[in-house]
């Protein structure tokens, strides 16, 4: 089944109709990210897939991606139209995402180290890495000129 963007702000109209206006802005969240992407009703419509002879406009599948809407997925509304991201970032989403961008630099920074480190053992001869043992084999050979 497809998941349009009409069939679910009618959806959500339904439930908020006292509390809310006709105009909404949707957006999906990503607590892994902790961040927002906005639900663009005119980009999920204006999708074309051509066939061999017409060209027909087609609804976006909002089950697949970059939305990827399933069971349990967070998505925000507000009232308005053409509002950004900017607008459904909270503090926490601030602060998660300084936290990640730290981790990322701290991965990175650790990446560094140890390249510069392994370099390092390399120019005086040992290596990170523990080498196999190497055993010598010795293979006698009968002489069969004679």
């Amino acid at each position: 089944m497809i998941a349009k963007y009409e069939n679910l702000e009618n959806y959500i109209l339904s439930h908020l109709d006292n509390h809310i206006s006709k105009q909404i802005t949707l957006a999906r969240y990503f607590p892994e990210r902790s961040q927002w992407i906005i639900i663009d009703p005119l980009a999920t419509n204006n999708k074309k897939s051509k066939t061999t002879t017409t060209t027909t406009t087609t609804a976006l599948n909002l089950k697949l991606e970059p939305y990827k809407l399933n069971d349990l997925t967070v998505i925000g509304v507000l009232e308005g139209e053409h509002l950004t991201t900017d607008d459904f970032d909270s503090q926490y989403d601030k602060l998660k995402r300084q936290e990640i961008d730290c981790e990322k630099e701290q991965k990175r920074i650790n990446r560094e180290r140890n390249r510069t480190d392994n370099d390092r053992n390399q120019q005086n001869g040992s290596s990170g890495r523990r080498k196999s043992p190497q055993n010598t084999m010795r293979i006698n050979v009968d002489d069969f000129d004679s």
